[in-house]
């Protein structure tokens, strides 16, 4: 029985849908993304998964419509270019997050939290004036500048609740190890 299936199946047993344009995937050294989907409910796909596998599984339920669309940024970010920036502040926050999430996903909040005492650690730049705001700034410039990019927030195309729960997974010897939960 596919993953699709057993989501499916539990999902309706219990008077929710299954989103059907999001799918789990497989994982690999640096790439969150890529290989093999897996996907929220009985698509009939017959491919198996193999030792060493790295999977992550990712149900997402509804009380509506099985469809998801896009509304706009999540504040979720990922690094997709090392480019050089001319922005002095962008720049000292770039090389950041080339050190600490050279291939992760990460927060804009994590950046208000954690670069001020790596970037401005005995400055007159306070935590006030390095806030929220600025880093909206820095973030739509290294947007525009390609060296980053922003996930979008998702939304039920009829504007319901909805969930998503998240394994990864290992195969290994034909057991899987679960290696992270969220």
């Amino acid at each position: 029985m596919g993953v699709g299936k057993i989501a499916q199946d539990f999902a309706t047993k219990n008077g929710y849908n299954t989103i059907q344009n999001l799918t789990g995937h497989q994982i690999s050294r640096n790439k969150i993304h890529c290989g093999l989907s897996v996907p929220n409910y009985n698509n009939s796909d017959k491919r198996k998964i193999v030792d060493n596998m790295e999977i992550a599984i990712e149900p997402y339920f509804t009380l509506g419509a099985p469809r998801i669309k896009d509304k706009g940024d999540s504040n979720i970010l990922q690094l997709v270019s090392t480019r050089n920036v001319r922005d002095p502040v962008a720049k000292k926050v770039l090389d950041y997050i080339k050190n600490y999430y050279p291939a992760p996903p990460f927060s804009k909040r994590w950046l208000v939290k954690d670069v001020i005492d790596e970037i401005y650690p005995n400055s007159s730049y306070s935590k006030e004036a390095f806030s929220m705001q600025e880093i909206r700034r820095v973030v739509k410039f290294l947007k525009m500048n390609k060296a980053i990019e922003e996930y979008s927030a998702l939304l039920t195309v009829d504007r319901a609740i909805n969930s998503q729960f998240e394994d990864t997974v290992v195969f290994v010897d034909g057991k899987k190890s679960v290696i992270t939960r969220l």
